[in-house]
């Protein structure tokens, strides 16, 4: 019985690592709420499009059958957000180099290596902004939060990986904030896709505005029109 109750020592532990690890990951920040009324700009998030993710041979990949159509929609939008004076923010996911980490994301995204540069396909704008997180939550980075400050920005528009994750984490925590939030719909991808469907639904009930790509770019031009 010793020797049972000694031999689960490792086991427990292993289970309580995972988990500790698993909640740090995904916990949501709260920070401090914005004064709404006075932030008139407005900022793009382009979260973890990266060669890992999104490339057929990336360790971590979303298993996009139309990923080439999807960086294009996604390079379409960052040219509009540029012409309309947006921030633009490139979002990079950089697990710390931690053996279990390791494990449980097949070597994904670790610092230095290949994987975790942007996709070599995904428009990068020399205005751009690039900021790295370990954690899910991109304001788990304070540099985020005080580039989102210095520019005067209110309302945010989030797209990119992983919806059920890193995506969902930062739009709650920008919401947490008093941000206006919303998601382009039509360019956040997960894993299985089955998924995507409700994990939007979820966010929507939290507040969390949902666009397609084609109804901001028609909004745009409607409006340089008048």
């Amino acid at each position: 019985m010793l020797y049972l109750t000694l031999s689960l020592i490792p086991v427990m532990y292993l289970i309580i690592r995972v988990y500790a690890l698993k909640t740090g990951q995904e916990r949501i920040s709260t920070g401090h709420p914005i004064q709404t009324e006075k932030r008139k700009n407005t900022a793009l998030l382009v979260m973890d499009v990266q060669r890992d993710l999104f490339n057929e041979d990336g360790k971590a990949f979303l298993g996009l059958p139309n990923a080439d159509e999807f960086i294009r929609k996604t390079n379409t939008i960052i040219k509009q957000a540029n012409r309309n004076g947006w921030l633009v923010i490139y979002i990079q996911n950089e697990y710390r180099d931690d053996i279990l980490l390791r494990m449980l994301t097949n070597g994904a995204m670790r610092p230095d290596s290949d994987g975790i540069a942007l996709d070599d396909r995904l428009l990068v704008i020399d205005q751009g902004l690039r900021i790295n997180k370990n954690k899910c939550d991109a304001f788990s980075n304070p540099v985020l939060e005080n580039a989102l400050d210095q520019a005067n920005i209110g309302k945010l528009f989030i797209l990119g990986a992983d919806a059920r994750y890193c995506v969902r984490a930062t739009a709650l925590a920008g919401l947490n904030r008093l941000y206006e939030v919303s998601l382009l719909d039509d360019l956040v991808a997960t894993k299985p896709a089955k998924a995507l469907t409700e994990t939007l639904n979820a966010l929507r009930t939290k507040g969390i505005g949902l666009v397609s790509s084609s109804a901001l770019l028609s909004k745009k031009n409607r409006s340089d029109k008048n």
